[in-house]
């Protein structure tokens, strides 16, 4: 049974694009397009792992990633986060927590993406 990965991103095509990788590389893949979006969706679909943009409007991903390590049905999920900006502190703090699996560098490339997915998942 493939790997289920959710998508979250408010980007149309950033979505797309990632989308058509990992099916390409065996992955089920599910969408949101925003914070609440993903919330909505993530105890329903059980995902395998999220990939989660930082900069969505209303509810950002740090948030999200905030409310899913705190509910007791979700926090195993790993979350790889996709953002544009690189590390900072308090990012590697919450890696160094375990709240945070790994983190993607936008623009990223399809190498760079599947790389840390099979990092997280395993092969």
């Amino acid at each position: 049974m493939a790997k289920k990965i959710m998508i979250v991103d408010d980007e149309v095509a950033a979505v797309h694009i990632a989308k058509l990788v990992l099916k390409r590389h065996g992955y089920e893949v599910v969408e949101a397009y925003s914070g609440e979006g993903c919330l909505e969706k993530i105890k329903e679909e059980k995902p395998d792992l999220i990939l989660l943009d930082v900069m969505m409007p209303k509810i950002d991903g740090w948030e999200v990633l905030r409310r899913i390590k705190e509910n007791e049905e979700l926090k195993a999920i790993p979350v790889v986060m996709l953002t544009v900006k690189p590390l900072n502190a308090e990012t590697l703090k919450r890696k160094e927590m375990g709240y945070l699996s790994d983190y993607v560098i936008k623009p990223f490339s399809k190498e760079d993406l599947i790389a840390c997915v099979r990092e997280v998942l395993g092969p």
